[in-house]
């Protein structure tokens, strides 16, 4: 088996939020077991990767995304910028009522 001539790179992209908050959770599962293993390594050999910290950081990105999309997800959607104010009002009290009727 040859050798890989390519040193292996850390992604310097930062992970796209705006995708839907499965693609998300999927997203964060995999920081999430990539985490595991570099403070595995770390401990192992007993040295910090700087791309640990960079690891955390994207789980935090991730995290704070999903949250605010499952927010968003009980506000009017006019806070998501589809819905005119006598719209979201309208859904207000259309949630309240159905609501109350549970």
């Amino acid at each position: 088996m040859e050798k890989s001539k390519k040193t292996a790179r850390a992604n310097t992209e930062p992970p796209d939020l705006t995708q839907p908050t499965n693609i998300l959770q999927k997203l964060l599962d995999i920081e999430l077991k990539r985490l595991d293993i570099a403070v595995r390594i770390e401990n192992e050999r007993n040295i910090v990767f700087p791309e640990t910290t960079v690891i955390i950081h994207d789980i935090i990105k991730i995290e704070k995304a999903i949250t605010e999309k499952k927010d968003n997800n009980n506000k009017p959607d006019v806070i998501n910028k589809k819905l005119s104010k006598k719209e979201a009002s309208r859904q207000i009290i259309n949630r309240t009522m159905k609501e109350r009727n549970d």
